[in-house]
């Protein structure tokens, strides 16, 4: 963006910020895991807002604004998760390089998981936090 933008410009940010899996998330998202560690990837979707301010100010972006947000999804059922995050394209996201065919391997293990947790795990244990951050600067 900086590189781009002329002095006195003004540049955008809108990110997500790093999410604290709940333990019944970290389960279900064990297959995603357990390919990123077969593989070798870094799994670096999200950042700190710290670490994404550093980035903004090293790139030679003087911080105007920052706020940080925070929202609750309660997906309710297995299908609307399954839906939000096929939409989203979450696991394949975090699995980025990978052949179609392990992602999708992946992402059939993470789907059976996603069920299997709705059917025995305490509705408020699935509700999942989210952050993010929204910046505005110049340069």
């Amino acid at each position: 963006m900086s590189r781009v933008v002329r002095t006195g410009g003004r540049v955008g940010l809108f990110a997500g910020l790093r999410i604290d899996w709940p333990p019944a998330w970290r389960r279900i998202l064990e297959p995603v895991d357990g390919a990123v560690r077969e593989y070798g990837l870094t799994n670096d979707l999200f950042a700190s807002r710290s670490q994404l301010e550093t980035a903004f100010r090293d790139a030679g972006l003087t911080i105007e604004r920052a706020e940080e947000l925070t929202d609750r999804f309660d997906y309710h059922t297995a299908d609307i998760a399954l839906t939000c995050w096929r939409q989203i394209r979450f696991v394949p996201l975090m699995l980025r390089g990978l052949s179609p065919q392990v992602v999708a391997a992946v992402e059939e293990a993470f789907e059976a998981r996603v069920r299997e947790a709705w059917s025995r795990t305490p509705p408020e244990d699935l509700v999942l936090a989210f952050g993010a951050v929204s910046m505005v600067g110049y340069r």
